[in-house]
């Protein structure tokens, strides 16, 4: 009788064993998930603002430039656009 019940009470322990795994592994997937599109939005985040601040400081340089040898912009009327191998 005892030989029984510890059988049973081990069968429905190692049963509930396994679905709380189951259960565990299917929340990290989602939790795996949810964190490769968080990860993939923030390095596309990432690019973006590097691209910004390498145009700002660019900019920034030009104008630094412009300043320290006393040169004038030029007007949109005057500025050339070459073609290089069929490419603007």
């Amino acid at each position: 009788m005892k030989k029984t019940f510890l059988i049973i009470f081990i069968s429905i322990f190692a049963v509930f064993i396994y679905a709380f795994e189951q259960m565990y592994a299917k929340k990290l997937s989602y939790d795996i998930s949810r964190l490769d599109g968080d990860y993939k939005r923030l390095s596309d985040e990432n690019a973006s603002l590097r691209f910004k601040k390498d145009s700002i400081l660019s900019i920034e340089r030009m104008d630094r430039i412009t300043v320290e040898r006393r040169l004038k912009r030029a007007d949109e009327k005057s500025i050339v656009r070459l073609e290089i191998n069929g490419k603007k």
